[in-house]
Order: C-alpha cells, then structure tokens, then sequence
C-alpha cells in the first residue's frame, strides 16, 4: 500500500511537471504573439524598401578644403527598411577618375519612417587633378541621379593621392 501511494506521488509529480511546462509555453506563446502585435500597430515591423518607393537628393558643399557630398534617401510611403549599399563615383566624361577610394560604396541599413528620410555622406579631399568637368554619380536601389561640384576639394599636398571616404 505504502508502495503503491509513492507511485501515486511519482505519477502526480510527473503530471504536476508537465502541466506547468505546457503552462509556461503557452504563457510565453501568448507574450511573444501580444509583442507582435503591439510592435506592428506602433509601424516597428517594416518590409524591406523598394527602389520605385525612394527619391534621392544630392548637396555638395566646400567644408574648409574639402568637398562634402550629402545624399538623402526619401521614402514618402510605409515605414520600411533601407538595405544595401549606396555607390559614389567621381566621374570625368563618363570615366571614373583616379581618387583612393573611387568608386566608394557605403553599407545602408536602417528603418524608415513614413514620410522618413536617411543621410548617407561621404567627404572628398586632396583634389590636385584637373578641375573642370568633373561630376558626381550616385546609385542605390537602382537608382541613380548625377550632380556637379561647385566647390572642389583643395590641393593641399601633390605627393598624397585624392581621397573619397565615407563619413559616419
């Protein structure tokens, strides 16, 4: 009898285990499936942008003696994701010219808002090179929009390459 109550117990205890680990995935289950929920009405879960959704924007500037390049991705629907990398390419009739770092390729990734815009900049230095006709071709997403220079980089050293880097 004594026996017989101690496998009572082990089978209660069993039973007692199982029932609160099937209990705690359910728990978890319905807080997981509640974040989901919660995070896609608050816009936090995006799908990948789509070239067609983007606009870019190219601003150049001289900053002291050097070239600043902005480029603006605008995206005017649903909050997405910007992936990928953007292309900078200094180009003279068609050529890419010789700059350390040309073409220069800056990672993208990051979530868009609706209506949102993202900032990717570079910085062009040491221009000792021709001056005129000089041109600047950016991609991204299949995209692609050409632009000028106004101001040029400055000379500052003939011994040190021209250089194209990103700025974070």
């Amino acid at each position: 009898m004594a026996s017989e109550r101690r496998r009572q117990r082990g089978r209660l205890g069993q039973c007692c285990v199982a029932a609160v680990r099937l209990l705690t995935l359910s728990i978890l289950t319905v807080a997981l499936t509640v974040a989901d929920v919660a995070s896609a009405a608050n816009g936090k879960t995006h799908t990948r942008c789509s070239g067609s959704q983007l606009r870019l924007s190219v601003q150049t500037q001289g900053e002291n003696t050097t070239a600043w390049i902005g480029v603006t991705i605008r995206h005017p629907q649903n909050p997405c994701d910007l992936t990928g990398a953007m292309t900078f390419k200094i180009m003279r009739n068609g050529q890419l010219v010789r700059i350390e770092g040309n073409p220069l390729r800056v990672p993208v990734s990051t979530p868009v808002d609706m209506n949102g815009s993202h900032l990717v900049r570079a910085d062009w230095s040491n221009w000792c090179g021709k001056r005129p006709g000089l041109s600047l071709l950016v991609e991204y997403m299949g995209l692609a929009t050409k632009s000028t220079f106004p101001t040029l980089p400055v000379c500052l050293d003939r011994a040190r390459p021209s250089r194209l880097m990103a700025i974070k």
